[in-house]
């Protein structure tokens, strides 16, 4: 049988090639009954088919088999796609959007139904019996209402490109952000050498481009597609439209890109880069945003100590006074932490942080801390060293400062 498939495959790749859609169609079908019609891939190749050789209802009726399948199994973004091609096809079946998003509803992961913790509760419940999650938690369209999602479902477009193809450049206006319904996307990036790095490779169900598209940037890395790919697009005159009609749907967004950047901040800063993403979510919840303008007195020297802050944006100025003297023990920026010490050790802070440009923290108190630190021993590890790190820098400047002090050189 693995023989046949193999023959079945390498025969319908060639007869696509050279465009004869009824060959292909034949062979599709005799490798669908040996997949058992399991392989839903397979079937959306039936449809094509049947599309490409003018049987518009076969291919319609093929398309919606293979999208209801996908909203059974939680699949969502995969079923908007097919969904895309249906209504393409035939324009009278437009409700299929709205019974989609009706599905997803009731499978209770939209607002208004029940909350996130009860799904989630839900979901674990399933596991702990043993039993496969019935439906896999879908970012960012979860958090859309019924007519929400069945409008965004109606906007978006479907895009399906090549192995090799490039979606987007590093330098490229960050005008639409991305979800993979198929298929597998390199993000590249350059290192210092210029030489091109791959930086993540993304899979099916993942979004990317959203942090250009919501800071009004530019792309930051080169995303090409590294095999057949098909992907949803959304580009901003389209969240333009849907955000008119339903406001709501922008603070969805914002606030999926707020968490989605918190979370790349945490993977890149020391403090929290061992956790996996399970960890670092629950970590998340716990973190709250506070800004600084420049010059702004962010911890007084010799108060209590409440918070940890994690720079997301910016920079500031770690400074200590010795006999009427300001002086300088570091300039510290964006993904770097401070204020752990007084929270661990109980004593009032041992230094003063000011803001030296506009910033960007988050931040996570004393209690929240301390559960952290029990809880995963790698981030404790980290304070404790950076603790001591500090206290041997502030020594050494400090001695150092004396030196020049007692020879008159300052």
């Amino acid at each position: 049988m693995a023989e046949d498939k193999s023959a079945l495959v390498d025969k319908i790749q060639n007869l696509t090639i050279k465009g004869e859609w009824d060959k292909v169609l034949l062979e599709l079908q005799k490798l669908n009954i040996i997949l058992s019609g399991k392989d839903l891939r397979v079937r959306m190749k039936i449809a094509e088919a049947f599309a490409r050789t003018g049987k518009t209802d076969d291919a319609v009726k093929e398309y919606m088999a293979v999208a209801n399948s996908y909203a059974e199994s939680g699949f969502t973004v995969q079923a908007i796609a097919v969904n895309k091609l249906i209504v393409k096809l035939d324009p009278s079946k437009a409700d299929v959007h709205k019974k989609l998003a009706e599905a997803h509803t009731d499978k209770g992961f939209a607002p208004g139904m029940v909350s996130k913790e009860q799904a989630a509760a839900t979901v674990e419940e399933e596991k702990g019996n043993g039993k496969k999650p019935s439906v896999p938690r879908t970012p960012l369209f979860s958090d859309l209402t019924t007519d929400e999602l069945a409008y965004v479902s109606e906007q978006v477009e479907v895009l399906q490109v090549q192995a090799g193809s490039t979606l987007f450049r590093e330098g490229d206006p960050g005008d639409s952000l991305f979800i993979i319904t198929h298929g597998e996307v390199k993000i590249l990036s350059r290192n210092a050498k210029g030489e091109e790095v791959e930086v993540a490779r993304l899979k099916n169900g993942d979004f990317f481009g959203e942090f250009a598209f919501f800071s009004n940037s530019k792309r930051q890395a080169d995303a090409v597609a590294s095999s057949e790919t098909e992907l949803l697009e959304l580009t901003r005159e389209t969240l333009i439209d849907v955000t008119q009609k339903y406001p709501r749907v922008k603070e969805v967004l914002i606030s999926f890109y707020k968490n989605r950047v918190v979370d790349k901040l945490m993977v890149t800063s020391q403090l929290f880069r061992s956790l996996g993403p399970k960890d670092r979510m629950q970590i998340l919840q716990k973190l709250s945003y506070q800004t600084f303008e420049p010059g702004v007195l962010i911890i007084q020297e010799g108060c209590a100590g409440d918070y940890l802050y994690l720079i997301k944006s910016g920079g500031a100025d770690i400074t200590t006074w010795r006999d009427d003297q300001e002086m300088l023990l570091a300039t510290i920026g964006e993904g770097e932490f401070f204020g752990e010490i007084s929270l661990v050790t109980g004593t009032p802070r041992t230094a003063s942080v000011k803001a030296r440009t506009a910033m960007e923290t988050m931040k996570l108190s004393k209690a929240d801390l301390d559960e952290v630190a029990t809880r995963f021993p790698n981030v404790k590890k980290v304070i404790d060293d950076m603790i001591k790190k500090r206290v041997e820098d502030t020594i050494k400047i400090v001695l150092d400062m004396n030196k020049l002090w007692k020879t008159g050189l300052v």
